[in-house]
């Protein structure tokens, strides 16, 4: 069985990992290209003390480590297709709707 959640459920579970590890599957702004990362929200081992010149959250983006190249990453909330925590876990589809899947 396939489970469906909102996109705000999507943010609100990856924004709330507490630094857990997650597959996440989302549409690049840049190219509309697809792009499957794992990541993590632990972005500390990367800050550098200057911060960002902008608030990744007012532009819709979830700032993570990409676990395979150990750099940091935005995932656009709006291009977010599926997010599985852990390997065993269910995927979790994300859609406009719970009503409406994909």
């Amino acid at each position: 069985m396939l489970k469906h959640i909102t996109r705000w459920q999507a943010e609100s579970l990856i924004r709330g990992s507490e630094g857990r590890t997650f597959c996440v599957h989302f549409r690049k702004r840049s190219d509309g290209s697809d792009r499957t990362m794992v990541a993590s929200t632990n972005i500390s081992q990367h800050v550098n003390g200057r911060g960002r010149n902008y608030n990744a959250k007012d532009h819709g983006l979830i700032v993570v480590t990409d676990l395979e190249l150990g750099e940091l990453r935005s995932v656009p909330i709006e291009g977010i297709v599926s997010v599985r925590f852990g390997k065993d876990e269910e995927i979790l589809y994300v859609s406009d709707s719970p009503d409406n899947p994909l």
